[in-house]
């Protein structure tokens, strides 16, 4: 069906009309920190007790903080269709304002702090994403300071998208630098249109038989299978015009750093005049750069049961194309098939030996590009290194993660352990190794109170109480029993109950396990797989309970492993966390994936995304040098591999448009095609990165604090010498004290 010309909208309507009722919000604009009470908002809010929302109960609201509350003016008119709006907040000094096409209307007292980070227009929460019978069509930002800054954010590519990617893509996510004064009055100034929500099922099908947005026009778009072979034939000209990177070993190692260390045959890590740099199994220095998930033969996948109108042509389930379908991949257990379109585009583009073909592919694009190797979720096949992410499977847990005071289950968490490590032990193309990953690796208070809540056989139930009555209550039994709200007359009693303790001792109970949890994987690792490098659990900042998990999992592994998907490597509380730790730091997975402005049918990654494939090129480039630099980083990777399909590839079954993430992530695309806009920068910053790492290496100098700047900072011994940017722990002797560095630095400036 050929669309209909829409003006683009940022979208508050992302499922069905028939889907249950939520929240729903849209951000013409925000710089705010929430639980800081600081920044502001200007937005529409929205609910329905059941439904779409309506259009009557359409909210337009200000909210500015002052850095301990938040106020708030609200709007509510009488709104029409296809009438452009402007709507403004001014926030004072003293005052903030709300004004919808040029009349006041709303005005509130009270004092305003800004919020740092960048202006970003056009946002939809996950969390508030629900149905309407209206969308929000926005077409520009203004933003203005009496200090005569300002900043304009245009929206007229977003603002002239067809109906149907704007409901596969809702949300255009843009964003501008904007630094505002708290002495000045700033001004934002949005425009936008409200329109029907057209009926999604009128624009089927939206997928062509290539996996591409049959509603997106964009150069080099596969329309035919001679487009495939004719990019395979510029790829090779291209790569083989630049051919594979000199001054490299194997592993990723450079040849030319200027120094060498030990030839252990296996990934370790060294510290060299403050820097901490990965050795590579031939001795030579590294500052790894991997990809994450290739070659990816058939995943990931996109749901099609119950949503094959979605689709101009599924592809075929005979074989060789059977390879790309699968069922309940999530482990659904409905059913469910879904199917890959990556796979049947390389099955047409390479024919019957697409597998191996594709491997070889990788390994030429991954070398040739500048990158090491591979990362997380990779094949091992590729002749590349790669890191493998261990499981548990198998192994009960006692509520979200296993009893490691039980030693059977200790026994057999090892065993599972030992039998995932057994294939590459020996193996040097093997970086390092962690155990699950993020946020499934976390131990939460509600884990803590549901282990209180069992039986008293349970080991781990009794570890957690032995330890409170020792630990937190200096031995009394009676004290623990009135602060839990138990009757025990014994130990065995208290194991029995099942309490009710505050806060303060389930957060420490939280650490104690997690202490001991982290603590029995890292010593079981180092006596299964005593080669490889121990990575953790790839720790995400902020995806967490409290910054204590990384001080936990931080203490027990060789090299801390992080997830960050943020638009800088490290902001001040990540670099802060880094210095503390002292130990070196390898992110496992980052990424800006191109929203395209939202053209080409893929969802925009609100934690780190480009504009297009130049721009997330540029973020790149800035990322990896700031990491090159920094003392700590010992690598990174870029996740991922191939981008992922534009009807999402989560659990799911029905008539949704996207199932999960939908994002652009890939250096290749849905056709198996790299994306020169982005590779060829990349592989610039890939080739520079050692070079400037050793460059940093070279211009480090150690600054040695005086005793008196160390008694004044952390009341220390004497004696003790430390590293700007190094460490913001200084060991003095026998004794450990904690040290403001920045106090430290500043005195030791002085003087002092």
């Amino acid at each position: 069906m050929k669309p209909v010309s829409l003006a683009v909208c940022l979208s508050l309507l992302v499922v069905p009309m028939s889907a249950r009722s939520s929240p729903n919000r849209l951000y013409l604009a925000e710089q705010y920190d929430y639980g800081a009470a600081r920044g502001f908002f200007l937005d529409f809010e929205n609910d329905a007790s059941s439904g779409p929302c309506r259009l009557s109960s359409l909210q337009l609201i200000v909210g500015v903080g002052d850095g301990a509350n938040w106020r708030f003016i609200s709007h509510t008119p009488v709104w029409q269709y296809d009438h452009v709006y402007t709507a403004a907040a001014v926030v004072r000094p003293s005052s903030c304002e709300l004004w919808l096409d040029g009349v006041r209307v709303g005005v509130k007292s009270g004092a305003s702090r800004p919020a740092t980070g960048d202006l970003t227009v056009n946002d939809i929460p996950s969390w508030a994403a629900g149905p309407a019978e209206y969308m929000v069509v926005q077409s520009g930002l203004t933003a203005s300071s009496s200090d005569g800054a300002s900043a304009a954010i245009d929206l007229s590519v977003e603002a002239s998208r067809p109906a149907p990617i704007m409901l596969m893509a809702p949300k255009a996510l843009r964003r501008a630098a904007w630094s505002p004064s708290p002495t000045r009055t700033q001004s934002y100034t949005a425009t936008f249109r409200l329109i029907p929500t057209p009926d999604p099922r009128a624009y089927d099908p939206y997928v062509d038989r290539y996996g591409q947005s049959r509603y997106a026009e964009f150069p080099g778009k596969v329309t035919q299978d001679a487009d495939m072979a004719n990019a395979a034939a510029d790829e090779t000209s291209r790569l083989n015009a630049w051919g594979l990177p000199a001054g490299y070993d194997a592993y990723g190692g450079s040849l030319v750093a200027g120094w060498t260390d030990s030839a252990t045959g296996y990934f370790r890590t060294v510290k060299r005049n403050g820097f901490w740099w990965l050795v590579t199994p031939s001795g030579n220095p590294c500052f790894y750069l991997g990809v994450c998930d290739a070659p990816a033969l058939t995943w990931e996948m996109t749901p099609v049961s119950d949503r094959a109108f979605l689709f101009a042509e599924l592809p075929s389930r005979a074989s060789p194309y059977s390879a790309g379908w699968a069922t309940d991949v999530w482990g659904e257990g409905q059913g469910t098939l879904y199917s890959a379109f990556h796979t049947a585009n390389m099955i047409r583009k390479y024919g019957a030996s697409w597998q191996s073909s594709a491997r070889a592919s990788t390994y030429q694009r991954v070398r040739t590009l500048g990158f090491g190797g591979l990362a997380k979720w990779s094949d091992t096949s590729v002749g590349v290194p790669w890191i493998p992410v261990l499981n548990r499977a198998g192994v009960p847990n006692l509520v979200r993660h296993p009893d490691i005071f039980n030693a059977n289950i200790r026994a057999q968490l090892k065993a599972t352990l030992a039998a995932q490590v057994a294939p590459f032990k020996a193996n040097p193309m093997v970086l390092g190794c962690t155990v699950s990953s993020e946020h499934d690796e976390i131990i939460t208070p509600e884990e803590v109170t549901g282990m209180l809540s069992l039986g008293a056989t349970v080991p781990a139930k009794a570890a957690l109480v032995d330890y409170a009555v020792s630990s937190l209550y200096g031995g009394s039994l009676s004290a623990l029993a009135a602060a839990w709200r138990i009757t025990a007359a014994s130990q065995a009693d208290a194991y029995a109950a099942v309490p009710t303790p505050p806060a303060a001792d389930v957060e420490a109970l939280r650490r104690y396990f997690a202490d001991q949890y982290y603590g029995f994987l890292y010593t079981t690792m180092k006596e299964v797989d005593p080669h490889h490098l121990y990575l953790g659990n790839w720790i995400v900042p902020g995806w967490w309970v409290n910054e204590e998990d990384w001080r936990l999992i931080a203490r027990h592994c060789d090299v801390i492993g992080i997830d960050n998907y943020a638009f800088r490597f490290a902001d001040a509380r990540v670099a802060r966390l880094i210095r503390e730790s002292n130990r070196p730091v390898f992110v496992g997975e980052f990424s800006f994936p191109p929203s395209y402005r939202g053209v080409r049918g893929f969802g925009t990654y609100s934690a780190a995304y480009g504009d297009d494939e130049p721009g997330s090129a540029a973020l790149y480039g800035q990322y990896v040098r700031d990491a090159a630099a920094n003392p700590f980083c010992v690598g990174l990777c870029w996740f991922e591999y191939r981008d992922q399909p534009i009807t999402g590839r989560g659990a799911g079954r029905g008539a949704e448009l996207v199932y999960g993430e939908d994002y652009a992530f890939g250096l290749v695309d849905m056709t198996d095609r790299l994306k020169w806009d982005l590779v060829s920068p990349m592989r610039d910053t890939n080739l520079a990165a050692v070079g400037q790492r050793v460059a940093a290496n070279a211009a480090f100098r150690p600054l040695t604090l005086s005793a008196r700047a160390l008694r004044i900072a952390g009341g220390l011994q004497p004696g003790a010498a430390a590293d700007v940017d190094d460490l913001d722990t200084v060991s003095t002797g026998a004794s450990l004290g904690r040290v403001d560095m920045a106090d430290a630095v500043a005195l030791a400036a002085r003087g002092l």
